[in-house]
């Protein structure tokens, strides 16, 4: 370890209590289960040149592999937010193989049960399928997908405007982003259409609290700050540069520590999330 001293000694407890009962946790999902955990302990292995925690952290994977069978598609729980997560794997290598191959039968999970209900995670699976638009290749061309995928969210988002929030319409910002030098430009436009019609409406009607995740701030509830800055993470590729103060994250390990909650080891809102914020921070700090 090289990092703060006293942020040294929490990372270390989030680890050994992932360690300890990170296996109870029933999901194997990226943002609710076991596969936010994987994450973390393969960052934490390598931030503290630790060969046991690495492996720990494959074993893991293997049992998170051998349950994307029986998922769901969602980002949350299911199989593409895995996919996510074998990406970032495979990116900053921790693992190693043929990327497009492992991820093959994932990509064409997404694909078969592609959905713009936000009720099944849009945002995900257009983050998913916008990153994986990078990685096509002669051999592998995902590229060729762009516009059923296109056809797809504007049927979506005709069909479920009134329920569409800020999250979904950023995720499909994001994901048109990545495919405007492949996509249908009539569709791109069409969809920029609804979306600009969409977002009216909701000024008009008043921006709801749960619209959006909050941007980061020091003073906000440390579970929200976790959230807000893996979304942050997963749009821009970047931590979010506001550092919470340390006696806040102590105050927080501690507490879950004594309460040991689902919750308070997940990627989403604990643990894990919170690990991997504070490590891609630490990594960005050494190599800029």
């Amino acid at each position: 370890m090289n990092g703060n001293k006293a942020i040294d000694t929490q990372l270390l407890q989030m680890a050994n209590t992932l360690m300890t009962y990170g296996y109870h946790i029933k999901g194997s999902g990226l943002m609710n289960g076991k596969m936010g955990i994987v994450l973390f302990l393969y960052a934490y292995s390598r931030y503290a040149g630790s060969k046991d925690v690495e492996e720990f952290a494959g074993d893991m994977l293997d049992v998170v592999m051998k349950d994307v069978k029986r998922m769901g598609a969602d980002f949350e729980s299911g199989f593409t937010g895995v996919g996510w997560g074998l990406r970032w794997l495979f990116r900053n290598g921790f693992v190693e193989g043929d990327m497009n191959q492992i991820l093959k039968p994932i990509d064409e999970g997404v694909f078969s049960r592609m959905d713009c209900n936000p009720a099944m995670s849009s945002f995900g699976q257009l983050v998913y399928l916008a990153d994986r638009m990078g990685d096509s290749n002669p051999e592998y061309d995902l590229r060729k997908m762009v516009n059923i995928v296109l056809e797809n969210i504007g049927k979506g988002i005709t069909v479920h405007a009134d329920e569409l929030q800020l999250t979904h319409v950023n995720a499909i910002y994001y994901f048109l982003n990545h495919v405007r030098d492949c996509g249908n430009e009539k569709e791109i436009k069409t969809i920029e259409r609804l979306l600009s019609t969409r977002v009216h409406d909701m000024a008009g009607d008043g921006l709801r609290d749960d619209m959006a995740i909050p941007p980061c701030s020091e003073d906000m509830d440390i579970q929200n700050y976790i959230e807000s800055a893996l979304r942050e993470y997963m749009f821009s590729g970047k931590s979010d540069p506001v550092v919470l103060p340390y006696l806040v994250i102590e105050d927080f390990v501690t507490a879950a520590y004594q309460r040991l909650l689902t919750e308070d080891m997940t990627f989403r809102k604990g643990f894990a999330g919170l690990g991997f914020i504070l490590l891609t921070n630490l990594f960005n700090k050494k190599n800029n």
